[in-house]
């Protein structure tokens, strides 16, 4: 600056120093009594007010039941980072005072939910950064397992996902249901060994979801039987706008010399507890049907409403028609002896 930049502009220090509170190039000017004039400049560089910019990259961005490895890289711009802590949960600033488990440039994720990294550099500027995990699937074959099962998981560009799990049963938890995969109609196919469901993610609300097959053991001439169960945050999901598609594969010995084009679905009405005939189609080994409701549903090749007289009674039946026959003929015989008398 010019001598002559001072005449209409600047500010009067009160006293011998100035604050300088960001780095730039400060000049001051000094008048005397006698008006003579003089300037001095000062370029400050080395002020620090900027915080790290933390910037979080999960390992996995698709829909897995796999840990998650979140990459930290932190920039501290001008300082150096001094320490990177980890909280789960959504935190701010304060919350790290005296807690928080210090990292370095990664950290794991087993469980969906929040998880915010705070940096703080040399000079003492702090920042949080937080990253929302939402696509780890918990997998069981059943709800009482603490362990998770082994599975697959695979997701097409369409955005329909397919579990493959090898186990008769299963219990699926997905933490929250992506609005993308419900506008976009996409689908959610379990596969297990014995039985496959296809659902389309418009039957459901954007929030956490629970798909359980139960396979129910001992109901009569059944040759496959299971119970399904859709749980949301917001209820028990029972009624479905798009049809779910239920696949059951038979074990080839339970289907000697039945006709297998007699192989139908009923599913078990609880009000009246009668096996209503729901149908489906036979092919290979599997046979598959759209429902638009949960319930019991089971494979049956005849009728099991109706019931049939055991061979015993039959035999008893035929006894006692030769018994009649028996008491009939010596009653001709006595009759007749009594007339030759």
């Amino acid at each position: 600056m010019s001598l002559s930049d001072f005449a209409s502009q600047g500010t009067e220090l009160q006293g011998t120093t100035f604050t300088a509170d960001e780095n730039e190039t400060y000049s001051v000017y000094v008048k005397d009594e006698a008006g003579n004039e003089t300037i001095q400049t000062i370029t400050i560089d080395n002020i620090d007010q900027k915080a790290p910019i933390i910037t979080l990259t999960p390992s996995i961005t698709d829909l897995t039941n796999k840990d998650i490895i979140v990459s930290v890289d932190v920039d501290g711009t001008v300082s150096e980072v001094k320490t990177i802590k980890l909280l789960k949960g959504k935190k701010n600033i304060l919350d790290f005072e005296n807690a928080g488990e210090v990292i370095t440039d990664s950290f794991t994720v087993s469980n969906n939910g929040n998880y915010t990294v705070y940096a703080v550099d040399e000079v003492g500027n702090e920042t949080v950064t937080t990253i929302s995990i939402k696509n780890i699937i918990t997998i069981k074959e059943k709800e009482s397992d603490e362990q998770d099962a082994e599975a697959d998981i695979l997701t097409d560009k369409a955005g329909n996902v397919t579990v493959k799990i090898n186990s008769q049963t299963f219990h699926v938890i997905m933490e929250e249901i992506m609005q993308e995969m419900i506008t976009g109609s996409a689908s959610i196919q379990i596969e297990g060994t014995t039985i496959s469901l296809l659902v389309s993610a418009e039957n459901f609300k954007n929030e956490s979801l629970e798909i359980i097959a139960e396979k129910i053991e001992g109901i009569k001439n059944a040759l496959s039987a299971y119970s399904f169960t859709i749980l949301q945050e917001s209820g028990e999901v029972s009624q479905f706008s798009s049809p779910v598609t239920l696949t059951f594969t038979i074990d080839e010995a339970d289907m000697e010399g039945l006709d297998t084009d007699k192989l139908k679905v009923y599913y078990l009405n609880e009000e009246t507890n009668v096996w209503e005939l729901i149908g489906g189609s036979f092919e290979g080994d599997k046979v598959t049907v759209e429902v638009d409701h949960f319930s019991t549903y089971a494979v049956f090749s005849k009728d099991p409403n109706k019931t049939e007289l055991p061979n015993t009674a039959t035999s008893n039946y035929n006894y006692i028609i030769a018994g009649v026959l028996i008491l009939l003929a010596g009653f001709i015989v006595v009759i007749a002896r009594r007339r030759r008398a």
